[in-house]
């Protein structure tokens, strides 16, 4: 009822046109800002309600993804140059897909290689957890979880490089001081996927033990957050995330990908502008037949009076006689 008496006394208002908030803006500055964070190309043009559910919706997807699947499912591959079908698709989500691009480039620069015991130079301090595996004979009751720390050195020999240092914490709820020995040394890259780096010492023979038992420390040392965020991980790290997450990992990539193709969604309409308008146009009043026949009316009084003038204009003037 207030919109019908709206529209009869002021038409004018009516047959106004919305004003397009989002056309007053740059649309492909409001593009740039969509990809680069959801939501925030519809900030820009004003339309918040919009940008926040973008926001909170698109991000929470990508992030709860990567928290599902343990830091690892976004990355892109350190021995390829072009992004993976993959990746390129995560890579809409904008912003917070781009560090794992510049971490491929960095896991590929030739110092990012697993460390061999002929690279340690000095001591090496790093905190240890896994577990003390024992192999051969005598092994019952020797292994366990093991947690400490671990310090190892690199001794030169004749021929090769032998492990020294010591490993000091618990296995099981045994506290321990066990020295390091033999040659078996494993150090993952520093940068990589995954929070931990693995790794992989020998124990030294100790008197007690039977000769052919080996006994092994196998475990990770914390990674950096700067060398593990959406960095790529090795074929082990993936083996081992997917054999303790199993279809959990896989429901994770598919959450970063939808949250890519959402955002492409909302790159979309941030350039194309509402696909429906803002819904508070006013809509053209329909005509009655007392305002149709007037109408009507109307255009014929126009066109009669421009055809008079039109003839007026035509005719040529009247010579004037003087006598």
């Amino acid at each position: 009822m207030t919109e019908s008496k709206t529209n009869a006394t002021s038409p004018e208002l009516a047959m106004e046109p919305h004003r397009a908030l989002w056309l007053e803006a740059n649309p492909w500055i409001a593009g740039v800002l969509a990809f680069l964070i959801p939501g925030a190309g519809h900030f820009y043009q004003g339309r918040w309600f919009k940008g926040t559910i973008y926001f909170f919706c698109i991000l929470g997807t990508f992030l709860g993804g990567m928290k599902l699947g343990d830091g690892m499912v976004v990355y892109h591959k350190a021995d390829t140059r072009l992004p993976t079908v993959w990746y390129a698709t995560q890579l809409l989500t904008g912003a917070v897909a781009l560090p794992a691009y510049f971490q491929g480039l960095r896991a590929a620069q030739p110092a990012n290689r697993p460390l061999e015991l002929s690279s340690i130079s000095g001591t090496l301090t790093l905190p240890f957890e896994g577990e003390l595996k024992a192999i051969g004979p005598g092994r019952e009751g020797v292994g366990g979880p093991a947690k400490g720390t671990l310090t190892i050195t690199s001794e030169r020999t004749a021929f090769s490089y032998e492990l020294g240092g010591r490993f000091v914490g618990t296995v099981g709820d045994r506290q321990v001081d066990l020295p390091l020995g033999g040659s078996r040394f494993l150090l993952a890259p520093q940068i990589g996927g995954g929070s931990g780096r693995a790794i992989e010492v020998s124990i030294g023979r100790n008197p007690n033990d039977h000769p052919d038992l080996q006994r092994l420390l196998i475990g990770s040392t914390p990674r950096s957050f700067m060398d593990s965020f959406e960095a790529p991980p090795d074929q082990q790290s993936l083996n081992d995330v997917y054999r303790r997450l199993g279809a959990r990992y896989d429901m994770a990539v598919v959450f970063t990908l939808i949250a890519g193709l959402l955002n492409l969604f909302a790159i979309w309409d941030c350039v194309e502008g509402p696909a429906y308008g803002f819904g508070d146009e006013q809509p053209r009043p329909a005509p009655s037949a007392e305002n149709a026949a007037a109408t009507i009316a109307t255009a014929a009084t126009s066109a009669n009076s421009a055809t008079t003038s039109e003839s007026r204009a035509a005719k040529p003037p009247q010579a004037v006689l003087k006598t």
